[in-house]
């Protein structure tokens, strides 16, 4: 996630706020042997992973917000991916600034914030200029925001289908494509790991061996391209992470944090029902 803070919010404040929550992780040592054909895939798959630009207005309130001010923004940016012809892209919704539900619950409600995304804009590989985009829905349990990008009739998009989809076994590699930010041109790059087992609570989750917050709300894809899922951060209740003065108690919070960021892999068929849903509940204005 690349951050450019506005002149309302100082340059340092959203890294400030993650790092006072969890430590820094590093990535694990990729695992030695064959893995799928990276260049392949990375040229297949890349025009569907697109760049979000999006300006996300932040109101606190209540015992620690209270001499930060009512409302400020910022201006951030995260890669997403197309997830059907006609522009619907899906984003990580801790990347749209959902990680405020985490900076709450960790102060056990003494802060109350709000994040909502303005002025969102899509950056296509094939597009000469950025173009506008509309929030759809929000489903904060498990991570996932969806987007419809306003296009010119007719426009079609390249995109991932998630119903070409796979179960993966422990051991079974994957990749991630992502964009580097504009320093970089947002070259479309490649981040690999392998499956390092499932968890079935709270919901049924692939654990990658390495940490890839780097990679939230994109397809994790098998050898063949096939999709196993979508990288997602998951959060415990706010009763588990609310503050203690017990110092072996914030020790163990913060342990549990560094499970957390690490990123874990929501399988595709979930994916697809919770797209299914945000569709009819986008329709009936819900």
């Amino acid at each position: 996630m690349n951050v450019r803070p506005s002149r309302s919010l100082p340059r340092r404040s959203l890294p400030a706020l993650l790092a006072a929550l969890c430590c820094s992780l590093p990535l694990a040592a990729q695992p030695p042997g064959a893995g799928p054909d990276l260049a392949r895939i990375l040229a297949d798959r890349a025009p569907a992973v697109v760049t979000v630009e999006v300006v996300v207005q932040v109101k606190m309130s209540g015992e620690m917000g209270s001499s930060m001010g009512e409302k400020q923004e910022f201006q951030t940016e995260a890669s997403c991916v197309v997830i059907d012809p006609d522009g619907l892209v899906l984003c990580s919704n801790t990347l749209l600034g959902g990680y405020m539900s985490l900076i709450e619950r960790v102060t056990g409600g003494r802060m109350a914030m709000t994040a909502t995304p303005t002025q969102i804009k899509v950056l296509v590989a094939d597009e000469p200029k950025p173009l506008e985009a509309k929030l759809l829905v929000r489903d904060s349990d498990l991570d996932l925001a969806w987007l419809q990008v306003k296009a010119p009739a007719g426009k079609k998009f390249t995109y991932v289908d998630l119903a070409r989809s796979a179960t993966p076994k422990v051991g079974d590699h994957f990749i991630a494509i992502r964009r580097l930010d504009k320093f970089f041109d947002r070259t479309a790059t490649v981040y690999e790991g392998r499956i390092g087992g499932t968890v079935k609570k709270p919901r049924t989750l692939f654990v990658p061996t390495a940490t890839a917050e780097s990679s939230l709300g994109l397809p994790a894809l098998g050898p063949a391209g096939e999709v196993f899922g979508i990288l997602v951060l998951q959060f415990p209740d706010g009763s588990d992470l609310s503050g203690s003065s017990n110092p072996f108690s914030r020790l163990e919070t913060s342990a549990r944090l560094q499970d957390l960021v690490r990123g874990f892999i929501l399988p595709a068929a979930d994916v697809l029902k919770a797209t299914q849903r945000a569709r009819e509940s986008e329709k009936s204005g819900k």
